[in-house]
């Protein structure tokens, strides 16, 4: 009788090798080692997580006030000019028009001339659109940002904006609620590694806030923080903390979405979506020819010999 030979181990390719690796990879990820200190990780940015949200939740509040009364007393009771707004904050399809049409320039200008000097004057990290600044603290210094650019970003954001000036809401609300997240966890000595994590995710519950889209926002500030990558350690505090600083801001504002409907708007037919993407792409150029003319311009003026304030 023939002896029966043992069975050689069948070697797989490389191709198949790489892939049993990151098989391996996944699995790993997907059933830790430590589901204890697993569990105890995702406990702790649960509760960071909602603490970041209602102090972000909080300031988004306060901006969006400070905002609505800046824009009531600048660009509607001294320039005569009533801006439109979206339907989910109470407007229609179209604004209220000009009574002063002569006023409106010279309350832009003032708004912006104020608001520079304060921000010379009391906090400089304050100056700009407050996305960039946000994002050099998470990567740089996130113990480090001083609790008066929440303050001064405040004040001078809902100055430039209630008067008629080029800005929005985006950046305004990420500086501010990075800045107050920064001044916390250095009050409290938090790692620096657990730091840019909790400064990210305020950065997304100030945007999920003021712009009432949480989910959004979360993605947003774990995404905001690289050009061709996110931050994946970020997105589950980003979540938490968006979440919860929508429910506060909507405590006080309402629930309802920014962009609602209108009964006069109606898709009727298909081949309208072909218009709907031309305008999609139009509004794509557009928006980069004016993000490069906002730089561009920005750069030329700061070779200007003229006071920091006046820029």
């Amino acid at each position: 009788m023939a002896a029966v030979s043992k069975l050689e181990p069948v070697r797989g390719s490389p191709r198949s090798r790489r892939r049993g690796a990151r098989l391996r990879g996944l699995l790993r990820l997907l059933v830790p080692r430590r589901p204890k200190a697993l569990r105890d990780s995702l406990t702790r940015w649960l509760l960071f997580g909602v603490a970041i949200g209602l102090v972000a939740g909080a300031g988004a509040v306060v901006f969006y006030w400070c905002l609505g009364r800046a824009t009531g007393w600048l660009l509607v009771g001294l320039g005569g000019y009533q801006p439109p707004t979206t339907v989910g904050e109470g407007g229609g399809l179209t604004g209220g028009g000009f009574t002063r049409p002569w006023a409106v320039p010279l309350v832009t200008c003032g708004g912006a001339l104020v608001a520079g000097l304060l921000v010379a004057a009391f906090a400089p990290e304050a100056k700009g659109h407050g996305t960039d600044a946000a994002i050099h603290a998470v990567h740089h210094e996130p113990t480090a940002l001083r609790g008066r650019v929440a303050l001064v970003k405040i004040v001078a954001s809902s100055l430039v904006i209630g008067s008629g000036g080029s800005g929005g809401r985006e950046g305004p609300a990420a500086q501010i609620s990075a800045t107050v997240v920064s001044m916390l966890c250095g009050r409290f000595r938090v790692p620096r590694r657990d730091a840019r994590i909790a400064v990210s995710a305020g950065m997304a519950a100030g945007i999920g806030a003021i712009f009432r889209a949480p989910l959004g926002g979360a993605l947003l500030g774990a995404e905001l923080l690289y050009r061709n990558d996110l931050e994946a350690d970020a997105i589950m505090p980003s979540l938490v903390s968006s979440i919860t600083a929508y429910a506060v801001f909507g405590a006080v504002n309402g629930f309802q979405p920014i962009f609602g409907t209108m009964s006069a708007l109606t898709f009727t037919h298909p081949v309208t979506l072909v218009w709907f993407a031309l305008l999609g792409v139009a509004a794509g150029l557009a928006g980069r020819v004016y993000a490069g003319l906002f730089q561009r311009g920005g750069a030329a003026l700061r070779r200007l010999p003229v006071p920091a304030a006046l820029l």
